[in-house]
């Protein structure tokens, strides 16, 4: 595996296909939820708001949203 950076167009390509009725399934590592310094990479992102799940900014807890 590598990793791909992604910038916000990509982001939004992500969110439109999900919006459309598309299936999206993601896996991450320690930067993508947890992150630097407790930053996690995803937080403030479509990517948060598509995903069934709060990304803290703490990064140490999740919670899941019924949408």
């Amino acid at each position: 595996m590598f990793e791909v950076p992604m910038g916000p167009d990509r982001l939004d390509l992500i969110e439109e296909f999900v919006t459309i009725g598309k299936s999206f399934i993601m896996a991450g590592g320690w930067n993508s939820f947890q992150g630097i310094k407790g930053i996690p990479g995803y937080h403030d992102t479509v990517i948060e708001e598509i995903l069934p799940v709060e990304i803290k900014n703490n990064g140490l807890n999740f919670s899941v949203t019924i949408r």
